[in-house]
């Protein structure tokens, strides 16, 4: 008896360690409705790191100059000098 409750309740801890919510990842590339959710989970030690800051110059280069953006861009690609090149031209 012990010992299904204990294997039971193992089980139940490995199938919940699934679903527990770790550290989001932003660096795979995601639609851009995942990114919107993601960005308000990191903590607010990630806006200080070098990857934030990458990513903001990101967001300043793709801006157009009504002030806006444009749809569904993926925000923290890195991209090549070429892209940077292309979306300056934009």
């Amino acid at each position: 008896m012990k010992r299904k409750l204990l294997l039971g309740t193992l089980l139940c801890f490995l199938c919940t360690l699934g679903f527990a919510q770790s550290e989001p990842d932003y660096r795979e590339k995601q639609p851009y409705k995942n990114w919107v959710k993601l960005v308000p989970k990191l903590t607010d030690d990630f806006y200080s790191t070098r990857e934030a800051k990458r990513i903001a110059d990101n967001v300043l280069l793709y801006q157009l100059n009504s002030g806006g953006w444009p749809k569904n861009i993926y925000m923290p690609q890195e991209l090549t000098e070429a892209e940077k090149n292309r979306s300056n031209q934009g």
